[in-house]
């Protein structure tokens, strides 16, 4: 849950393709408690070390943490995502999305994106792969991607 942009839980692009490259067994974020009481700036920085020391101790190639940002971007571009969706998920305006998010410099991205089709999977397809990595296919976050990539009403 980021505190810099306010409080929110982004459920992830369902992308089997993107967790085989990255070698992520159990693609989990580490679980966090702050001290009661704590400021901000120190939440922000107790997690930012718990990720780290999850990101080394699942061995992933990839250790820029906002390299996760701006893959996430661009998958959900891929997708079919719109920009302002993108950004909304990720706390900024289209305006940060389009200057910091779209860079392509990182050569994971690119080879990720390489073999992503830009048409969304089947629904169906789509929710089996959701459930099999865990994700509540009740919860708003789910629903709401699955109405805006797949036009429901």
């Amino acid at each position: 849950m980021s505190i810099k942009t306010g409080g929110r839980v982004v459920a992830p692009i369902p992308s089997p393709e993107m967790f085989d490259f990255l070698e992520l067994k159990r693609p989990l974020l580490p679980e966090y408690s702050p001290k009661k009481g704590s400021q901000p700036k120190t939440i922000a920085g107790g997690f930012d070390a718990t990720f780290s020391n999850r990101i080394q101790s699942m061995k992933c190639p990839v250790t820029q943490k906002y390299a996760f940002r701006r893959l996430y971007n661009l998958l959900g571009e891929q997708y079919g995502l719109p920009i302002e969706l993108r950004a909304r998920l990720m706390g900024h305006s289209t305006i940060v999305n389009e200057g910091k998010y779209k860079t392509e410099g990182i050569d994971a991205t690119l080879e990720v994106l390489k073999g992503v089709s830009k048409l969304p999977i089947p629904l169906n397809v789509a929710i089996e792969r959701l459930t099999a990595l865990g994700v509540d296919i009740d919860s708003s976050e789910a629903k709401l991607f699955l109405r805006v990539i797949y036009l429901i009403d």
